[in-house]
């Protein structure tokens, strides 16, 4: 949907070296995104951004791959800044520029928090806690529900 404003905005400030991919299957998004020298994140200044954890930043994290997203609650409630990812104020362009070119000069940090990221996302949401973490909560709703019987 908004493929032709990035185009415009693109072009308008002379960003030679951006490219825009055309859509690919999800198994070669996740390829490029596993050869990826960094992935960005969520960046909006909406109540919503500040909310979530995009999925896509699990992804990239799970990958290995160093992450800069928004600074957030919900960012901060499962990762460490500096540590599992690098984080940024919101809508803040020149902080966003300034963390990919530290990255970038900096691959040895760049590859401890794509390593730290990826053990972080592991330890807290592999498939295998996220089950656990389900039926906790199923169990607590249902014992609060759920109606008595035998009394």
């Amino acid at each position: 949907m908004t493929a032709p404003r990035a185009e415009r905005d693109t072009a308008a400030w002379g960003l030679r070296s951006v490219r825009r991919l055309p859509r690919v299957p999800y198994m070669e998004a996740l390829g490029a995104l596993f050869r990826a020298d960094v992935a960005l994140g969520i960046f909006g200044t909406t109540a919503k951004a500040g909310r979530v954890v995009p999925h896509k930043v699990y992804q990239s994290m799970a990958l290995g791959v160093p992450t800069i997203t928004r600074r957030s609650r919900a960012i901060a409630e499962f990762f460490r800044e500096g540590e599992h990812l690098v984080l940024v104020p919101a809508g803040d362009a020149t902080a966003l520029a300034k963390a990919i070119e530290e990255l970038d000069g900096d691959p040895a940090r760049g590859a401890r928090i794509g390593d730290s990221g990826r053990a972080s996302v592991r330890e807290q949401a592999s498939p295998e806690r996220i089950g656990a973490l389900l039926v906790e909560a199923i169990s607590r709703v249902r014992e609060t529900t759920a109606p008595k019987v035998g009394r």
